[in-house]
């Protein structure tokens, strides 16, 4: 099996060149200063196929023109997708936590460090994004299987609106694996059982397919 795709962001090159030797072998690295459009940055990680997203927390220390930061980043993401892989490394661990909604994102940035670093590769922090990614890899199977299973009883026959409401919820969800172009739009949502059902079924064969595709792309 191929390692799993990590994105780290960082205004400073010893600090990404520190990200790659810390991680070696353990994951297929791409490290990159960040872009000075904000927006730009957050499309470029939506659709980069990483599996996991680190960023350093004062990302306009050494680049001025940048006007945002690493939590900044990490909330954006969040609105998309609120379960993927995501962290802050810090050196101002108060600050950033203030800062963050959830402060189990954010570390201290000396977990990278080669002080910090085992020698077969499997440091602590390392461990951590592996169990944050194969978590979500969990989340995102059991959520497809549900999914298709309702597609399936639905072949047979309408849902009820509690089955709905949850096959509007995996939709969603399964969407967010390969972007937001499959989302069904608000007011498909508000339609009676029966046609929502059907809507569901007629975009389903599609969203499955990208789905595989993804799989295929990244084994």
């Amino acid at each position: 099996m191929a390692p799993y795709k990590i994105l780290y962001i960082d205004e400073e090159k010893i600090w990404r060149d520190n990200f790659t030797r810390y991680t070696y072998d353990a994951f297929e690295v791409e490290t990159i200063a960040p872009f000075e459009d904000q927006d730009e940055l957050l499309h470029y990680i939506r659709y980069s196929s990483a599996e996991a997203v680190i960023l350093d927390h004062l990302l306009s220390e050494k680049m001025p023109e940048i006007n945002y930061d690493g939590v900044d980043i990490v909330k954006k993401l969040k609105q998309y997708n609120e379960r993927f892989p995501l962290f802050v490394l810090t050196s101002h661990d108060v600050k950033a936590m203030e800062q963050a909604e959830d402060v189990n994102y954010v570390y201290p940035k000396n977990v990278i460090s080669q002080k910090e670093k085992q020698v077969d590769g499997k440091g602590e922090f390392n461990e951590r994004i592996r169990l944050q990614i194969e978590h979500y890899q969990k989340a995102c199977e059991a959520s497809e299987n549900e999914f298709m299973a309702l597609i399936q009883k639905a072949d047979t026959g309408p849902l009820n609106a509690l089955e709905e409401e949850r096959l509007i919820e995996l939709d969603t969800f399964l969407s967010q694996q390969v972007g937001h172009d499959l989302d069904i739009p608000e007011h498909l949502k508000k339609t009676s059982n029966a046609e929502l059902t059907q809507k569901l079924i007629n975009i389903s064969e599609e969203l499955i397919s990208k789905i595989t595709a993804q799989k295929i792309d990244n084994a």
